[in-house]
């Protein structure tokens, strides 16, 4: 096995699909996330499965959805999102309490509108860095693979003496102080000792 690695791709902003109807409120809502967020908008739910690729971290859609009799229900998008296995987390905009209002269970969170910034900006940051803690324990568990792989086949003169396996032992390192500091900033969104527990078993669960 080579002991070249590719660096680290540059980071980028993470990216918001906003699917809402009504062009002022994707307007406001665009204004609330656009610093710090690569923010992007379609009206309908038709337009949703197509404007999503592997690019797009968080999405957030008003169930109310657009007056178009071909636009799916809410339940039926989400549905889809799920089973074609897009990365990403979701949000749903709803008019009621959602353990009242039927809001479905593989939903990431849910909003109660009227939202005000502060609402949709901490639901927002707080999926934003789950979805950043996926991609760096994805890469975290692809480089402790790859040292695996050459503490196995490679002697240990080779490894100690190749600069190579010291850069990729150097990228585990960072790869997991930055996947332990972003549970930090999970943790610190959830307020209470519930809240804290339950974002604990999402995590540990995502690790095995």
């Amino acid at each position: 096995m080579d002991i070249d690695t590719p660096p680290p791709s540059p980071t980028s902003p993470p990216s918001v699909l906003l699917v809402e109807p009504d062009s002022a409120l994707a307007a406001r809502y665009t204004e609330w996330l656009e610093d710090g967020y690569d923010v992007r908008t379609v009206e309908s739910r038709n337009e949703t499965i197509d404007a999503i690729d592997g690019e797009i971290d968080v999405i957030v859609f008003d169930r109310r959805g657009s007056n178009s009799d071909s636009s799916p229900g809410a339940e039926t998008l989400l549905q889809t999102i799920r089973d074609r296995d897009f990365d990403c987390r979701i949000a749903m905009i709803v008019t009621a309490d959602p353990s009242f209002d039927g809001a479905p269970r593989r939903l990431d969170d849910a909003l109660v509108a009227p939202i005000s910034a502060t609402d949709l900006r901490g639901v927002v940051d707080r999926l934003a860095l789950q979805a950043t803690y996926d991609d760096q324990l994805r890469t975290f568990y692809e480089l402790a693979s790859k040292r695996a792989l050459l503490d196995r086949d490679r002697p240990d003169a080779e490894l100690a003496a190749s600069r190579r396996y010291a850069a990729l032992e150097d990228r585990l390192a960072v790869a997991r102080a930055r996947a332990d500091e972003t549970v930090a900033d999970v943790l610190a969104f959830a307020n209470d000792r519930h809240r804290r527990d339950a974002v604990r078993n999402v995590l540990r669960d995502e690790e095995h």
